[in-house]
């Protein structure tokens, strides 16, 4: 990378850079310009405010007109991405969002539109992800400013869980701090790191040591680590998947991006002690009495955190098992039953990879769904049903 820097930058500029250094994060200040090489080709990126490079560095343009102290949060948020410390002050910020609340819904509109110009569409997996990180780094960067609390009380079922969750990431960075990738020299075209201009993906592998084993004929060359950025287990389920015949070469990227981020980790699903719940109950009622219990209680309307455990671990044995239909089930009942909006978002949109049939199986599901709770209701919907 290279920074182009012209005049004098604005206090603003300036005292975001120091806000991210106590963080212990790694920043240059720019004209807006930032030229970066690959693979002997030099490109240049637009700098309209602040942004995250590679997770290893924030630029700056030196006319920030944006709070600072917000902007830190928000670029913090992004910088630890696929670190364990984001992972828990993720799994408390989803736990504690109240996403019916009114106060959320227009919160979220706002930044949909700010980001898509329109609502986030949420079959689209390119969207949903890119959607789950802005909302996520927006609320960070109000938590950090704290200039919107009254907003946030209203939106969370427990604003100071939250609160403290932040702060305990915020002593994280402070207590690891990043080397900036550009070394003592400030700035050079071609002094970052060579890391730096690969994907999270290619990283994680080279950093890797053990990888799943593909199985048996796979459709592609399949790699895939057995541990993540912070030494949780992947899922043996995404070497299954990115080997499969069914998934097309261009959803592996998004795969492989997931993977790093750890979205295929063990423990970005639950808990431990949730964890070791739901696999005892599969070990001991067997697979097809836990898939019952489980769509009973969705059908219910229980939600707790060993029920979304439970369905994650189903969803995971009949992916692995190559079972379509019980795949596309479970993915309709978990949306059903997500306390978590962004798994609740990333389930529906997994749904798009199944084969036709299994689709329409979901489909079919969750209209049955529908209309149980709408009878429950004492609401008939007239002119809808299964077929």
């Amino acid at each position: 990378y290279r920074r182009s820097l012209r005049g004098e930058p604005s206090q603003s500029a300036q005292t975001l850079q120091g806000e991210l250094k106590v963080l212990g994060i790694p920043s240059i200040l720019t004209d807006g310009t930032i030229e970066w090489n690959r693979d002997g080709v030099t490109r240049t990126t637009s700098i309209l405010e602040a942004t995250t490079i590679a997770k290893k560095l924030v630029a700056i343009n030196e006319s920030l007109s944006m709070d600072p102290k917000n902007t830190a949060g928000h670029e913090a948020y992004h910088f630890w991405g696929g670190t364990e410390a984001r992972a828990a002050f993720e799994d408390i910020l989803g736990d504690q969002l109240v996403y019916t609340s009114e106060a959320f819904q227009e919160y979220q509109d706002v930044i949909a539109k700010n980001y898509f110009g329109e609502e986030a569409d949420l079959s689209d997996m390119d969207q949903v992800k890119r959607f789950s990180e802005e909302l996520f780094a927006y609320l960070a960067g109000d938590l950090h400013s704290g200039t919107h609390e009254a907003q946030l009380r209203a939106m969370f079922q427990d604003y100071d869980a939250v609160k403290a969750a932040w702060d305990t990431l915020t002593e994280y960075g402070r207590t690891h701090p990043a080397e900036s990738p550009l070394g003592q020299g400030g700035d050079g075209l071609g002094a970052a790191d060579a890391g730096s201009v690969n994907s999270d993906y290619d990283r994680l592998q080279a950093q890797s040591s053990e990888f799943h084993d593909p199985g048996p004929d796979p459709a592609r060359h399949v790699d895939v680590p057995k541990k993540d950025f912070a030494g949780r287990d992947i899922s043996k389920s995404a070497s299954t998947v990115m080997g499969a015949e069914a998934i097309p070469d261009s959803v592996i990227p998004m795969i492989e991006q997931m993977t790093a981020d750890g979205t295929l980790s063990y423990d970005r699903v639950s808990n431990a002690a949730s964890l070791e719940r739901a696999r005892n109950r599969i070990e001991t009622d067997g697979f097809d009495a836990a898939l019952e219990s489980f769509r009973n209680d969705v059908r219910s309307g229980i939600v707790s955190k060993d029920l979304e455990t439970l369905g994650q671990l189903l969803l995971v044995n009949a992916a692995n098992a190559g079972d379509g239909n019980a795949t596309a089930e479970i993915l309709s009942l978990y949306v059903a039953s997500g306390t978590n909006a962004a798994q609740a978002m990333q389930a529906r949109s997994i749904l798009r990879q199944l084969s036709p049939e299994s689709q329409l199986y979901s489909v079919r599901k969750s209209v049955e769904q529908i209309n149980r709770a709408n009878e429950r209701r004492s609401r008939p919907v007239k002119g809808v049903s299964a077929e």
